[in-house]
């Protein structure tokens, strides 16, 4: 789960105006192993590293909301407007685990097809550390492109941006 809040502070022509924009993003995919081997021939996996090559399908859940106050003489009052849309996803992840405890791993994703968004896309890459056989520690960095039209005319909502920074997340495998 992802929360992304910003705020903006206008005056112009001596109106006042404040605005805040909040997104919410959800994200759960089922992933199909296709490719694993170990680093070094002959030698378990799980002691000595591998690489590993997945594809998968999910769904990226958003929720927005965007509000603004003061928009100046002769405008109405405030504007309050919340979105809420899912896209289908799918892609690819490689995993590269460096011995027992810290790997590395990248993976590129598209989505929407206008199910949801018009288009989305993401990618990420990682440093994780798996200190037990059941979870682990990820430290990374995510670039999230969200293309969403919605109506038209002056009932068209449109929210076309790259979200983008670091990450800190805790991994549970079944």
């Amino acid at each position: 789960t992802v929360r992304f809040e910003d705020s903006l502070d206008l005056n112009k022509n001596g109106n006042p105006t404040t605005g805040k924009l909040g997104i919410d993003m959800f994200e759960a995919t089922a992933l199909y192993c296709f490719h694993r081997c170990p680093l070094e021939v002959g030698c378990d996996p799980r002691c000595k590293g591998f690489t590993s090559y997945e594809v998968y399908a999910g769904v990226r859940y958003y929720h927005m909301e965007i509000g603004l106050d003061g928009l100046g003489a002769g405008a109405p009052g405030a504007v309050e407007q919340s979105k809420t849309w899912v896209d289908p996803i799918v892609g690819l992840k490689g995993t590269w685990m460096l011995g027992n405890k810290w790997g590395f791993d990248a993976q590129a994703d598209v989505g929407g097809f206008g199910a949801g968004s018009d288009f989305s896309w993401s990618v990420r890459a990682a440093v994780h550390y798996r200190p037990w056989q059941l979870a682990s520690f990820e430290l990374g960095f995510k670039l999230t492109d969200i293309d969403y039209t919605e109506g038209s005319g002056t009932n068209r909502f449109k929210f076309d941006a790259l979200v983008w920074g670091p990450y800190f997340a805790v991994n549970f495998f079944f």
